[in-house]
């Protein structure tokens, strides 16, 4: 985890992202129900994608799906999936940066969310995947 990469102790970061966040800020734990996690997705002004490594993040696809705007990571898996409509950051300062940026600029939010909802409803619906999936099957598979 990150955490642990810049710490090397969990517990002691997660305390100082505590003390270091403003009052808006709420950490609240992981959440697994569906219905709370699209209300949030539904009225948060952005998503923040962190991850690193990886490919075509389900939780990134879902964010995209649901229309938010997406400030992500700057690497090559979060750029092929969220594309150009998504803010881009590399560290704490250029992720600091784009909150500025974005947050206090609703014509830059919608423009986002149009972007990355665009994105999605191209590559990642589920009727994309599986009729992408079927055209290889087809293609590879000799025929019966």
């Amino acid at each position: 985890m990150l955490a642990h990469k810049y710490c090397g102790n969990v517990s002691r970061c997660f305390s100082h992202g505590i003390a270091a966040a403003s009052a808006e800020v709420r950490f609240v734990g992981a959440i697994y129900d569906k219905a709370v996690v699209q209300a949030l997705r539904f009225h948060s002004a952005a998503y923040v994608h962190g991850h690193q490594v990886g490919g075509t993040n389900p939780s990134l696809v879902e964010a995209m799906g649901a229309g938010n705007a997406v400030i992500a990571h700057d690497n090559p898996f979060n750029r092929w999936v969220a594309g150009d409509g998504a803010i881009y950051f590399n560290g704490a300062d250029a992720f600091s940066r784009a909150l500025d940026e974005v947050l206090p600029s609703p014509h830059l939010l919608e423009t986002m969310k149009v972007g990355t909802l665009q994105r999605y409803q191209e590559f990642f619906t589920w009727d994309k995947v599986l009729a992408e999936y079927e055209a290889l099957l087809l293609e590879w598979l000799p025929a019966a």
